[in-house]
């Protein structure tokens, strides 16, 4: 069964903008640092662990494309505390996890169970695999995990309630050595 970790998996989470003030705000690109997922090669079952606070702020997107200078070290620890604090509350709940009873990559879709900030619910996203990679795709409401989507300004600076989540991991990582 391959156990494998950030350095095999990667986990971005896309977050965009709206609002009045959204012209002053950004996208932002996050990658969960520390991560285990476990795969049955057999069953196709994956159960992966993600820890909320390794949750890090990569760069501002603009357009679609990363904006590595858009952000200052200031407004990077910002983000990181609002996001700890705030919005997935870590201390309360440090880890996320999702469990899928059998992946197979012919359905292009992926289903499991969710668990983030307390709260538990059925997801499914998209799968693919190209180039020798396997990626799923989620599109997430933070709402219907008890996550009141951060705002600022009274509401006129704030962050959709939708986000998108990618997984990505080499496909013969899957696979036991």
């Amino acid at each position: 069964m391959p156990r494998l970790d950030a350095n095999d998996v990667a986990c971005h989470v896309y977050t965009f903008k709206e609002g009045l003030l959204s012209r002053v705000a950004h996208d932002l690109l996050l990658r969960v640092e520390r991560l285990d997922v476990q795969v049955d090669e057999e069953s196709g079952r994956v159960e992966a662990s993600f820890e909320a606070a390794s949750l890090q702020v990569v760069c501002a997107m603009k357009a679609g494309h990363r904006d590595e200078r858009a952000l200052s070290e200031r407004d990077r620890r910002e983000i990181q505390r609002n996001l700890a604090r705030d919005v997935l509350r870590v201390e309360r709940h440090p880890t996320i996890r999702y469990v899928a009873g059998s992946v197979r990559l012919d359905d292009a879709q992926v289903r499991g169970q969710l668990m983030l900030c307390g709260k538990s619910k059925d997801v499914t996203g998209s799968l693919r695999s190209t180039d020798g990679r396997i990626r799923a795709v989620f599109e997430l409401d933070q709402r219907d995990f008890g996550i009141r989507p951060f705002s600022a300004m009274l509401g006129a600076l704030k962050i959709k309630a939708q986000v998108r989540v990618e997984i990505d991991v080499a496909a013969n990582a899957l696979v036991s050595p």
